[in-house]
């Protein structure tokens, strides 16, 4: 799995710096309506354009096209992160 640096942007729900991505199956860069999980809160994102950085809270729709077995996935991330908790910011 490839780590690809993006422009950073700010998470929708929490404000927490997305500049790092990757892909569950592959390694190609996100594209426009792909999926991204906040690794600080646990939201579902949906990218607009991440060419320049742009997130939004996914819809319930955006998880139409997913597989059964890709939602199993995220689910399980989203409640790891959660029952995790916040990262803690360092001054």
């Amino acid at each position: 799995m490839k780590e690809i640096r993006l422009p950073p942007v700010l998470s929708p729900c929490c404000g927490h710096i997305v500049d790092t991505v990757s892909g569950l199956d592959h390694d190609a860069a996100p594209a426009p309506g792909d999926l991204t999980i906040c690794i600080n809160c646990g939201a579902i994102l949906c990218f607009i354009d991440p060419i320049v950085g742009r997130l939004r809270v996914a819809h319930l729709s955006d998880l139409d096209w997913i597989t059964s077995q890709e939602f199993e996935m995220l689910s399980a991330t989203q409640q790891y992160i959660v029952d995790r908790g916040r990262i803690t910011k360092h001054s």
